[in-house]
């Protein structure tokens, strides 16, 4: 099943962007996950280490945090299981939606 696009507008998008794209990773939907990568970052992240991302073990997301600038964010995210926070993790605006940007 593949989730629908994730639209721009207000840091709530970006922080279901982020939480869809753990989820994918978690539930190993690579799919989708990549569909929540940049053009920049597609061809740098192989469907592999996606894979390799979900089996990393992670628990849900349980706080988002983001600094935006025009269709620049940095992201900060807390996860359930300890010592898996993100921070300052890149996203971009891409056709009007979020994208990781990390790469």
């Amino acid at each position: 099943m593949v989730a629908a696009p994730v639209p721009l507008g207000t840091t709530a998008e970006l922080e279901v962007a982020v939480r869809l794209r753990s989820d994918a990773l978690l539930a190993g939907d690579v799919v989708t996950a990549q569909r929540l990568l940049s053009l920049r970052c597609r061809s740098a992240v192989p469907d592999d280490a996606l894979r390799a991302a979900a089996g990393a073990g992670f628990a849900a997301v349980t706080s988002v945090a983001s600094r935006t600038s025009g269709g620049a964010a940095e992201v900060d995210y807390s996860y359930a299981e300890p010592g898996r926070d993100v921070t300052g993790e890149r996203w971009t605006t891409e056709d009007g939606q979020w994208r990781w940007d990390d790469c």
